[in-house]
């Protein structure tokens, strides 16, 4: 297994020369570790990240392009990638037997403690202790946390104060509104939010929206499913069967949770930026209002 401490000193070095690796990530701020890590690789030696689910597509010996690292993302690695032209897996764990076959490849990313993230946003944003901590509560998705923080290291000296605003804006009613007109297929309360030209956070919504989905696809689509059986509370089970189901034919809702969910890990990587995404996502939905 490969120490985290030696692999972190090669690749700052530029010295890494494994065609592959695979990251196992049992948290969220491990996985956020791992992708700066295969973006910082990909930037130091000019190679295009591309997101793969399958690794048959990946060229062999003969036919591999050079310019690029692929990248593969699965809660659980259960087969032992069979190519091995650069490749970045990042997982939540192995299957026993794939882990003793490639053990020499793997890298276990530990999980960041808050008072590792506070000196992260301290050390390249000019902010305080105090005000950093204030960032960290407002945002838990370490992704969006991260663009905020960009946002603020472009300057020399501390906005904290100049872009709270912006940077603490409470648009969770907006998000709530078109989600639940998505969902219901309402399209006349659609049309009036986009007439209002609300701005929203492009992170909440997206989350919001596929979780919304997930619990109306696994009950609509389920056989007898139960409050138990679908991880939901009664009354949450109840609202969703009631009011969001039954608005989209099977078909539909596995083509929107496909959209929504590839879209997502696209986001995350890095590979789509966040401007046009609302958009995209409302013409789609509208596409099967019509």
């Amino acid at each position: 297994m490969i120490d985290i401490v030696t692999l972190k000193k090669e690749i700052e070095e530029n010295s890494f020369d494994k065609e592959r690796l695979i990251c196992v990530c049992k948290s969220d701020s491990a996985k956020f570790i791992a992708r700066q890590y295969v973006h910082y690789y990909a930037n130091r030696n000019e190679l295009t990240i591309e997101i793969v689910d399958d690794f048959n597509i990946i060229p062999t010996y003969g036919f591999v392009n050079s310019d690029i690292l692929y990248v593969y993302k699965t809660d659980k690695l259960i087969n032992i990638p069979t190519c091995i032209d650069r490749l970045w897996v990042i997982c939540g764990s192995i299957e026993k037997h794939v882990k003793e076959a490639i053990n020499e490849d793997i890298v276990e990313f530990p999980k960041l403690e808050d008072w590792q993230i506070k000196d992260y946003i301290v050390s390249i944003s000019h902010l305080s202790d105090k005000q950093a901590e204030e960032l960290i509560k407002q945002y838990k998705d370490l992704v969006k946390l991260d663009i905020e923080i960009n946002k603020l290291k472009i300057f020399s000296d501390n906005k904290f104060n100049e872009l709270s605003d912006q940077l603490f804006f409470d648009n969770d009613s907006n998000i709530f509104d078109l989600v639940n007109s998505l969902v219901k297929r309402d399209m006349s309360a659609v049309s009036i939010f986009l007439e209002k030209g609300v701005e929203i956070e492009p992170f909440g919504f997206m989350t919001l929206l596929i979780k919304n989905i997930r619990q109306v696809i696994d009950i609509q689509l389920a056989k007898n499913p139960t409050a138990e059986s679908t991880g939901m509370s009664g009354k949450q089970f109840w609202a969703v069967s009631k009011y969001s189901c039954n608005h989209y034919s099977r078909e539909e809702l596995l083509y929107i949770y496909d959209i929504l969910t590839s879209l997502d890990a696209r986001i995350k990587s890095g590979e789509v930026d966040t401007k046009n995404v609302i958009d995209y996502i409302i013409s789609k939905f509208m596409e099967l209002m019509r």
